[in-house]
Order: structure tokens, then sequence, then C-alpha cells
């Protein structure tokens, strides 16, 4: 959210989301639930409990992601399957399941010329937006950031980042496919536009 000074410069205050999924690759999806848990240390190194929540491969990602209820924990994860012989050797790859290695990002695009909307507006902001596309596409937003000027009056685009898992990527991914006559939704009565965050070049 944002906040205004007596200066009248409007700053943004967020809580930082600490990542806590990781990416195992490949997983089949003809691997066994047992597998999986013994892959994973659960019932010797790790529980069940330590788990929030899992989205199982398919065929064409063949990746497993798992969501911890701590870094802490993701953490131990990442290290100790790190040390297992498969990954040792290559065999299989584990990593961070966040927008850095997930193309979960779109970049979004609305018209503020006439209306001028702040970034303290009730009506559109950062939550109302993330409403928008969240019963649009009935995925999880993690976050949105609208970009705006000194004042406080909003440039008129900015990011919104999908949850950090397969399913966000795939959202992402299939709602830049659609034709980009059919590529927008209306916040309130703003139209939002989004496109692939890498069309304007962001890292």
């Amino acid at each position: 959210f944002c906040v205004q000074k007596k200066n009248e410069k409007y700053y943004v205050i967020s809580r930082p989301r600490k990542n806590t999924s990781i990416a195992i690759t490949p997983v089949n999806t003809t691997d066994s639930k047992q597998y999986i848990s013994q892959l994973l240390g659960i019932g010797t190194t790790f529980k069940m409990e330590d788990i929030a929540s899992q989205i199982d491969p398919d065929d064409e990602y063949k990746t497993l992601v798992v969501d911890f209820k701590s870094r802490a924990t993701a953490r131990l994860m990442k290290e100790y399957l790190s040390n297992k012989e498969e990954f040792k050797q290559k065999q299989k790859r584990v990593n961070w399941a966040d927008s850095q290695l997930l193309c979960n990002c779109l970049h979004i695009i609305y018209d503020n010329r006439e209306r001028k909307i702040k970034c303290d507006d009730k009506d559109f902001n950062e939550e109302t937006v993330k409403e928008a596309f969240y019963q649009k596409f009935l995925t999880k937003v993690d976050r949105v950031e609208l970009y705006f000027t000194a004042d406080g009056t909003l440039k008129g685009d900015g990011l919104l980042f999908f949850e950090n898992t397969l399913k966000g990527e795939r959202t992402a991914m299939e709602a830049v496919k659609l034709p980009k006559n059919v590529r927008f939704l209306h916040v309130g009565e703003i139209r939002v536009s989004y496109e692939d965050k890498e069309d304007k070049g962001y890292l």
C-alpha cells in the first residue's frame, strides 16, 4: 500500500513475501506417492505437517512443486535434496519456485491520463486489481505493483504476479495466448489490459 508524507510525496510500503516453494524436476506422473514421500524424506527427516500444499507433476512439466509452511523448512529441504545422490549426479534438479524461475507475471496497462487516479484510491488499487484478476482466472494473485509518480498519480502500468506455483505460471501463459482484442478486464470503470512481462523488457 502507499502512504502520503507531509511533503506530498507518496511512498510504497509492502510486506516482503519470503518464498517457501521449491521445484523438483524431473518427477514423472508414474512415480508413486510413496516414492515422492521417500524422496522428500517424509516420516524420517521431515513431516507431512511441514508442507502447506503440493502440486503434482504432469506429462508436460514433470515438475513437483512443494510449498512449505516456513522458509526455514523449505531451505532445509532444498539442502537435504541437494545432498541426495540423484541430485549430486544431476539426474534431478531442485530450485526455488519463485517469479525468477516461473513465468507467472503479467505486465498490466491502463489509461490514467484523464482521471489522474492516485495510488490511495479506494476503487482502483493493488487489492482491487488482485481481486479482479482472481475472479477472471480463478488463480491466486500474490501481489500487484502499480507504478506512480512522486505526487502519487498512477502512471498507467505495473506488474501482476500470480501465485508462485506451476498453476500460477500456466495461468499467466494461457492468459497471454488469448487474442489481444480480448486480453483485458475491468476494475470498476477502468479497463486493464495485460501482456507478457517480457514484451516490455522487464527482468
